[in-house]
């Protein structure tokens, strides 16, 4: 597989709105940059207001995807015993595994700097609990499709949830979610982030960090199934600020920074984070004084996305 791959844009016959910063400007689209099926024949659309491109309509993509498939072809490491998976032996001998723990540390580094209280915390997509496990909160929570992740947040004492309505409202200190978003379905995902806030506490925090997936004006790694949104700084940002919720830290980590596309169809503007041409972006958000999100009343179920 090369390990670029610059994927060609064409116009769309008509003008679609943008699912997240709800403007009048999703106008390109271009095959899925992936060799590997069920994602090589789909398409994504992109936003030219602020850089989104998703997949329409990806639950048919996602069905059953998560459950199973996703980290028997993707990690493979899901048959370890969880008292050698979480060891300090098992991650001195696996790269990967030492990326996931020393990302979920600063991921827990940054809410501390904050000084956000970290008692009640939950993992949105949490897979096996990296995160979970080497944080020192009173209450652990998941929210993992992967059915073969569940038995490790059993070992680490983690409560499992398997739907949005499941989740308590107004009961976490911080929810992170680490490289889960870029799973979810776009035209939930506005509603999903309201959901996550206000399953905050007044004073709580929401950390997110997604890849860059600046396909509409970056050179990427080729290396994006499963992915079914791809970020900008700019839609991540008017997502959060479309759910409710306000920034309060935002920081690119990668250190990498990609080439711009010549055919580029959308170009940041603004703050240096907006700009930035690298990756592991990170947001924290709380909630805009007056959320008028649906806290302490019943989530409509959501089918799961992620």
């Amino acid at each position: 597989m090369c390990s670029k791959m610059n994927i060609p844009f064409k116009a769309l016959s008509e003008v679609k709105t943008c699912p997240v910063c709800n403007e009048n400007s999703v106008e390109y689209a271009s095959n899925y940059p992936s060799e590997v099926e069920p994602f090589a024949s789909s398409t994504i659309e992109y936003c030219t207001a602020c850089g989104l491109g998703y997949v329409v309509d990806a639950d048919v993509l996602l069905d059953n995807f998560y459950s199973v498939q996703y980290s028997r072809s993707n990690r493979g490491d899901r048959q370890i015993e969880p008292e050698q998976y979480f060891s300090p032996e098992m991650r001195s001998k696996s790269p990967r595994l030492s990326r996931y723990f020393a990302r979920a540390s600063r991921q827990l580094s940054v809410l501390e700097s904050l000084r956000n209280p970290l008692k009640h915390i939950l993992d949105f997509g949490s897979g096996p609990g990296y995160l979970l496990s080497i944080s020192q909160a009173k209450t652990l929570a998941a929210f993992e499709p992967d059915l073969d992740s569940q038995k490790y947040l059993s070992y680490i004492g983690a409560t499992q949830y398997e739907s949005l309505d499941d989740l308590p409202r107004g009961s976490f200190d911080a929810i992170i979610s680490s490289h889960s978003m870029e799973h979810l379905v776009a035209e939930r995902l506005v509603e999903t982030l309201t959901v996550l806030l206000g399953c905050l506490k007044a004073n709580g925090r929401l950390l997110i960090e997604v890849p860059q997936g600046g396909l509409s004006h970056l050179v990427l790694n080729s290396r994006h199934d499963p992915h079914t949104i791809f970020f900008t700084q700019e839609s991540l940002t008017k997502a959060i600020q479309a759910a409710g919720g306000e920034l309060v830290f935002s920081k690119c980590f990668a250190e990498k920074q990609s080439n711009k596309r010549p055919d580029a169809v959308y170009e940041p503007k603004g703050s240096k984070f907006l700009r930035s041409r690298s990756g592991s972006v990170t947001i924290v958000a709380g909630r805009k004084p007056g959320f008028a999100g649906r806290v302490g009343n019943k989530f409509d179920r959501l089918s799961r996305g992620l």
